[in-house]
């Protein structure tokens, strides 16, 4: 592990501890930044010795950011609470997700920063659900375009309404068992629409999110210290929980990111694969890189077989352009037409990821796909 990554890791670690850092703060701010973890270096170096802390003008914008980020999420919880008693009063099951509930494990709640807040629902509402966000004056910004509806509040703070998690899924177990997530819910205390999984059924849940990003370009910190939270505060049946992840074969990759979480947050020593999965994260950044998608994707497409996955690329089948084109559902015989508006836009608005994504499938030959493919089986996924 690099300095900067060692020193973003001793950061985080003494944020959400007892533990004073002893690393140079201002090496791991850019690197925090990515991650999305910014607000969490306040409470890191305010536990330094004054001799040892930031100077002042970089104390004072950590301090800075991290008061944004309490003003933000104490937001986040108002219009939360108005959007949930507009969910009672007109019968709409929902549940809240990752962060939404996460949140209330950590030391503070604003430590866990949200960019997204993710609710899950009954997609036959989703009608319903744009009324509530249109009555508190928010704005759609995605809607009927697929799995997940987005919208925007007056104040810039993002939802994402997801009406089936079946896309989390990796394998058909999973793809059964994120498809009927909305069954498991329960009313939380004082509801009767407002839901939340079971403990078990979410910490697999999130489970199977860091799967679908890390085969997908790339997870960051956030979901690895989440993982750790989850392991320290939340009570876990452990039997109901391994049963539960062996069905999902996801024991063996659960028990490699958790050793890893403890190597981070708590003291387990590294071994080899915690090294080599931990750079691999920490490079990636909050959302993974590009390149490592890139790569990902091939690795899909017959193995690496460059002709098959530049032709899909050019001529995205059906299903995934009535994603980006939901008049295809009514009238499919339009699916070459938007192939070539696609091409078009492209070529005007992105011809440097286009240039990019050459670039990295000429340079990914078969020993480069070979060594992913066995890292990720090394991770204990079967993929």
């Amino acid at each position: 592990m690099n300095q900067m990554n060692s020193d973003l890791i001793v950061c985080v670690r003494a944020a959400l501890s007892n533990e004073v850092a002893c690393s140079e703060v201002e090496n791991c701010i850019s690197l925090a930044y990515r991650h999305g973890v910014m607000n969490l270096l306040y409470y890191a170096v305010r536990k330094m010795p004054k001799d040892q802390q930031p100077d002042e003008r970089t104390m004072r914008m950590l301090k800075q950011n991290t008061y944004a980020c309490i003003v933000r999420e104490a937001r986040q919880s108002q219009i939360l609470h108005e959007l949930f008693k507009l969910f009672e009063q007109r019968r709409i099951r929902c549940v809240p997700l990752k962060g939404a509930v996460l949140k209330e494990l950590y030391p503070k709640p604003e430590m866990r920063n949200m960019s997204d807040i993710d609710l899950l629902i009954d997609g036959k509402q989703a009608k319903d659900v744009r009324g509530c966000f249109e009555e508190l004056g928010c704005t759609m910004t995605k809607y009927d375009m697929g799995d997940t509806d987005q919208y925007l509040t007056p104040e810039g703070l993002n939802f994402e309404v997801k009406k089936t998690l079946v896309a989390e899924s990796f394998n058909e177990a999973t793809k059964q068992f994120t498809g009927k997530l909305l069954s498991f819910a329960v009313p939380i205390d004082g509801h009767q629409y407002i839901c939340r999984l079971p403990n078990e059924e979410h910490y697999a849940y999130l489970l199977c999110h860091i799967v679908k990003h890390l085969i997908n370009g790339g997870v960051g910190i956030r979901p690895i210290m989440d993982l750790w939270i989850c392991n320290e505060r939340m009570h876990l049946d452990r039997e109901k929980l391994n049963s539960l992840l062996s069905k999902l074969d996801l024991n063996d990759f659960a028990q490699k990111v958790e050793h890893l979480a403890n190597v981070w947050f708590g003291h387990e020593i590294a071994t080899q694969l915690d090294h080599e999965l931990g750079d691999y994260l920490l490079e990636s950044g909050a959302f993974g890189t590009h390149e490592q998608r890139v790569v990902d994707r091939m690795l899909k497409e017959k193995k690496g077989n460059r002709f098959i996955y530049t032709l899909k690329r050019l001529f995205p089948p059906y299903k995934r352009m009535r994603r980006y084109f939901p008049s295809l559902k009514y009238c499919p015989i339009l699916l070459p037409f938007y192939w070539i508006w696609r091409w078009i836009r492209a070529i005007l608005f992105r011809r440097k990821a286009i240039a990019a994504e050459m670039e990295t499938i000429e340079r990914t030959d078969f020993e480069k796909l070979h060594a992913r493919a066995e890292f990720y089986h090394r991770c204990g996924l079967n993929i």
